[in-house]
């Protein structure tokens, strides 16, 4: 959640974050616990699906103003896809949880 919250302040007026999940199911519970400030929307329509190739998630997708698809990333945002999501957007990502150093207790 980091990394959306992070993308989500740092587009600015350039582009629009917004949520779509293939189901209702889980999702109100999902934003409430997370605090998620941007739309989401759920269950597009058929035409939406295929126009936007909609099979799995999480899939993260860059709109321009005309509806064409100008980026698209598949997966979690881990290592390649990390690093070519802050590259199209111009921002740094603070990473993922299973990234960050662990230091170990002391016995």
């Amino acid at each position: 959640m980091s990394n959306l919250r992070t993308l989500s302040n740092g587009v600015g007026a350039s582009y629009r974050l917004v949520g779509l999940s293939l189901s209702r199911e889980g999702v109100a519970e999902y934003i409430a616990k997370n605090d998620i400030r941007f739309p989401v929307y759920t269950e597009p329509d058929n035409e939406s699906k295929i126009k936007l190739k909609l099979a799995s998630t999480p899939d993260t997708i860059a709109v321009d103003s005309t509806g064409k698809i100008v980026g698209r990333w598949t997966g979690a945002w881990s290592d390649d896809r990390k690093e070519e999501v802050e590259t199209f957007f111009g921002l740094k990502l603070p990473g993922l949880a299973s990234e960050a150093h662990v230091v170990p207790a002391h016995p």
